[in-house]
């Protein structure tokens, strides 16, 4: 029996090893449609994938004689044919990312099938070299069975939910991320040489220790690189919401220009009523009009005037908005015309803070006021102070309950940014229902 079983050892090798790198194939093809467009479709693809899938078990089955124990040279080799194989079944991506991606699949996909083939060794507690032997051919089998299956899945997986992106990196920037498959690679050659009982050279150690000292100094400079990414969406999400504001700004001044436009004209129709009455000397229907004209023009058009035609528009559609919402609304302002700072960021400061107002009232089950104090003396002061339900300060900021905090909580950090730019100060505090923000930015 254990003679049959020998003369099977060879030809079940065989089998499987065909069987393993066809797999390996498909599994490469499937990770590079991906990010790849295909030059070549039907049976001419179908021959060339059939054609390196030789070529690899070829190579994997005679490394040992051509080149020895070396899993360096095998890793090389593969890697080159696996390139090749790529460029000749596809056009894009760009010869660089083609050969980033297929170092980086080669790398994940050894990785994973180290991992599940010498777990099963760990759990019967045999040594790796022993669990690859023929007499243990059933539990590597279904190891090798699992790993090939779930990472069949894993990548049908990754294709579902992976959208393809434009390559934008810099082909320096590409180099860069390639010290960590390849510190990865030379590490795993140097793994699997240990795992087999070989000796390793010292100066491939040497060189291994290199190739992680560069990859460790690769992550800080990525993420430095990430960090400026991030603060810098930062910056372009808070501009986005200040262009959104101006351009509200821009339409609430249109309505109010509008409304006004609309008063005038009719202000002269209706004088020019009232002046022919007089001229007709109908003084009793004249002062019956009057009246009744004045009891038309109760809402107020302007309600505050500060001498500043940006602030004016402002204020006035604001509150306009807040009388519209139930919201009771006072100023306190003297002349702004001679404000040195940029218009589009008073707008941005004094809207936000308007606006958080209003929302804060709206939620508030009781009295619902603003004040608003804005006023040019040595100094710009300005306040806004609103009934509000409590408010958590902490750090000096307010944490947003919003459903998307990446999309919401820029209103005060924008302020707090326009008034460090003009080297200002400000405060905020929740007092017995009342919250408030100040400022002051010096004029000189």
């Amino acid at each position: 029996m254990e003679t049959f079983l020998s003369s099977l050892e060879v030809p079940a090798t065989l089998f499987f090893s065909v069987v393993f790198t066809a797999m390996e194939i498909a599994l490469l093809l499937l990770f590079m449609d991906v990010f790849g467009t295909r030059r070549i479709h039907g049976k001419t693809y179908g021959v060339i994938a059939a054609l390196f899938a030789l070529l690899a078990f070829l190579w994997s089955n005679s490394y040992l004689y051509l080149v020895g124990p070396s899993f360096t040279w095998k890793m090389v080799v593969i890697i080159a044919l696996f390139y090749l194989f790529c460029s000749a079944l596809y056009k894009e991506p760009t010869p660089l990312y083609r050969l980033f991606f297929v170092v980086l699949w080669y790398l994940m996909h050894y990785l994973y099938s180290i991992i599940l083939t010498t777990l099963p060794a760990f759990l019967l507690g045999i040594s790796y070299q022993e669990f690859r032997e023929f007499r243990y051919a059933g539990y590597y089998i279904l190891a090798a069975a699992v790993c090939f299956g779930s990472e069949w899945c894993l990548t049908l997986a990754f294709r579902k939910f992976y959208r393809r992106r434009g390559q934008a990196l810099h082909p320096r920037q590409l180099i860069l991320y390639f010290v960590f498959p390849a510190a990865s690679l030379m590490s795993l050659a140097a793994f699997l040489q240990l795992l087999n009982g070989m000796e390793v050279s010292q100066w491939f150690v040497l060189a291994c220790c290199v190739a992680l000292l560069l990859a460790n100094a690769a992550v800080f400079y990525l993420l430095h690189q990430m960090e400026q990414a991030a603060q810098s969406q930062k910056k372009l999400v808070a501009l986005g919401q200040q262009l959104q504001m101006q351009a509200a700004n821009m339409e609430s001044a249109r309505g109010l220009y509008e409304a006004q436009r609309k008063a005038t004209h009719d202000f002269q129709a209706q004088l020019e009523v009232l002046g022919q009455l007089l001229q007709n000397q109908e003084y009793d229907a004249a002062r019956k009009y009057l009246e009744s004209v004045s009891g038309r023009q109760s809402d107020r058009l302007v309600l505050v005037d500060c001498h500043h035609p940006i602030l004016n528009a402002l204020f006035n559609t604001r509150a306009c908005a807040a009388e519209a919402k139930g919201i009771e609304i006072r100023f306190a302002v003297n002349d702004l015309s001679a404000l040195p700072f940029d218009q589009a960021d008073l707008t941005v400061l004094l809207a936000n803070l308007l606006d958080n107002a209003i929302e804060a009232c709206e939620k508030c089950p009781g009295l619902r006021a603003i004040e608003v104090r804005a006023l040019k003396e040595d100094d710009f002061f300005f306040s806004v102070r609103n009934t509000s339900l409590p408010v958590a300060i902490q750090d000096g900021h307010i944490p947003t309950t919003k459903p998307d905090p990446r999309l919401h909580g820029f209103g005060l950090p924008n302020v707090k940014a326009i008034v460090s730019k003009y080297h200002g100060t400000c405060a905020m505090q929740y007092v017995g229902g009342w919250f408030q923000f100040a400022g002051e930015m010096p004029i000189s």
